[in-house]
């Protein structure tokens, strides 16, 4: 289904370009600084016999794959003049809700490594902060 682009629609690509982009590079930034420190950051998972490092690295590399293909699929609808695909649309969006998801578990595990405490308190504030965003989302105006 093709709908019409709109400049409220235009405006809202754009803030997302902009935000898929900066977390993309914060998350491959990250990745990059795992690679290089991850022989300093040892935590094991007891009674797993894994290291902490060897599940944050793939996590880390799987979030900023979304969020760059969310950036490019957000590129591509703003610079459409005419009609947008819906369901591209759609599978951009669920790429951004996938690397926000992961971002949730990534942040949480990296200040895991320094302290639990802090790590549960962050957890708990994303968790809040995702509800309150939830249920604000469906105030908003739709924009098909």
């Amino acid at each position: 289904m093709l709908v019409k682009m709109t400049e409220e629609r235009r405006n809202f690509s754009a803030s997302s370009t902009t935000a898929n982009g900066f977390l993309g590079g914060v998350t491959f930034t990250s990745l990059i600084l795992l690679l290089e420190k991850g022989d300093s950051l040892t935590l094991s998972i007891p009674y797993l016999d894994v290291r902490l490092i060897s599940i944050l690295i793939p996590l880390t590399a799987v979030v900023s794959f979304f969020f760059i293909l969310a950036t490019l699929g957000t590129i591509r609808d703003r610079t459409d003049e005419g009609s947008v695909h819906k369901r591209f649309y759609y599978l951009t969006l669920s790429y951004t809700v996938a690397g926000l998801i992961g971002l949730m578990f990534i942040i949480p595990m990296v200040i895991f490594f320094y302290t639990w405490v802090g790590a549960i308190v962050v957890g708990i504030i994303e968790i809040i902060t995702a509800s309150i965003m939830i249920y604000e989302s469906k105030k908003l105006p739709k924009l098909w």
